[in-house]
């Protein structure tokens, strides 16, 4: 979906009100970086692509998202909303940092992944990957490479950090993904990851 820059400047202007930030500190979306892979591509959502996330979402999501990226089906939070928190974070520079997943070619929303600051590991900062692949679209190469585009990205990008997937224990992840991504079980966690399991990026797989 393409926005008039102009008007999602306009948008931006008026969910940062009452933050105490000026405009001159909002990164515009053009600056905002769209990642390109052979399978996929990463692009921030819009406003617009609500009724496509709607539409896609299903209840076997919570299998390859254990974080509840927008909370899941039946939910009370308004994806319009959520978008627009997501879209104010890339403008302000903030910790979250979500895309949208866009099939290459075509550009069908495949799901979301998203970075977001997951405390300290040891004394190193860590910076925590979270996502969804609806299953039309779910294979283990296709997600592997979701993962590495974002954890790639925040490695050249974010304040130095330790990228790394934190899961329940319970979930039932495809482990050939995280491997084929490039991410390593890295253990014991933390005493406040109590009940989790933590995977550390090792970088990308070539």
């Amino acid at each position: 979906m393409t926005v008039d820059p102009a008007e999602a400047q306009r948008r931006l202007v008026r969910d940062i009100r009452g933050s105490g930030r000026p405009e001159s500190d909002i990164v515009p979306p053009a600056n905002w970086p769209v990642l390109q892979g052979s399978l996929c591509h990463l692009r921030v959502l819009v406003e617009e692509d609500a009724p496509l996330w709607r539409g896609a979402e299903d209840d076997w999501q919570f299998v390859a998202d254990p974080n509840k990226e927008f909370y899941g089906p039946g939910r009370d939070v308004s994806i319009e909303m959520e978008i627009r928190r997501r879209r104010v974070a890339w403008a302000l520079g903030g910790g979250l940092r979500h895309w949208g997943i866009w099939t290459t070619p075509g550009a069908d929303l495949a799901g979301g992944v998203a970075l977001r600051p997951a405390g300290l590991g040891g004394s190193v900062p860590l910076t925590a990957v979270t996502w969804v692949v609806w299953q039309q679209f779910y294979s283990v190469d296709f997600a592997a490479e979701v993962l590495r585009l974002a954890a790639s990205w925040a490695l050249e990008n974010l304040p130095p950090a330790d990228v790394v997937v934190l899961l329940p224990e319970t979930a039932s992840v495809d482990e050939q993904v995280l491997a084929a991504a490039g991410f390593a079980f890295d253990g014991p966690p933390n005493p406040w990851e109590a009940g989790r399991i933590r995977f550390r990026f090792q970088g990308p797989r070539v």
